[in-house]
């Protein structure tokens, strides 16, 4: 056993400060899309990767970390979404593409959802100025 004066205090530090090795896994995600779970101090959080680009935000569930990464797929990566689903086609996997097909109505839904609320708002701020 080694003396209290004479031990090194970094063993105790290091062990809070040392970074979690992560490993993106695919799971059920769409083919571009690989999650990570981090655990660290008893708090587990959830990153993702779309292709090459490594997502900094982390989120407390599966699910939302999910959600994120097919929202940024089919907005900001839709050339990749559209390459991935082109694959599955050529190699005869028929139940990728749709799932493609059914996700990115999804998220087309929710993008003309927004843009029609948005839409709806602009026309009653307009009327209320009128009335002002």
């Amino acid at each position: 056993m080694s003396h209290p004066a004479k031990s090194s205090t970094s063993s105790a530090v290091g062990a809070s400060t040392v970074k979690a090795r992560i490993v993106f896994e695919s799971r059920d995600a769409l083919p571009p899309i690989k999650l990570a779970q981090v655990t660290h101090l008893y708090q587990v959080q959830w990153l993702f990767r779309v292709g090459v680009y490594e997502h900094q935000e982390a989120y407390d569930s599966e699910r939302e970390a999910m959600q994120s990464a097919e929202r940024l797929l089919f907005t900001l990566f839709s050339d990749i979404a559209d390459a991935q689903q082109q694959a599955a086609l050529r190699r005869g996997d028929t139940a990728l593409a749709f799932r493609f097909a059914e996700r990115r109505g999804y998220w087309q839904g929710r993008q003309d959802e927004k843009q029609l609320h948005q839409a709806a708002v602009g026309s009653a701020l307009a009327a209320l100025r009128y009335l002002t």
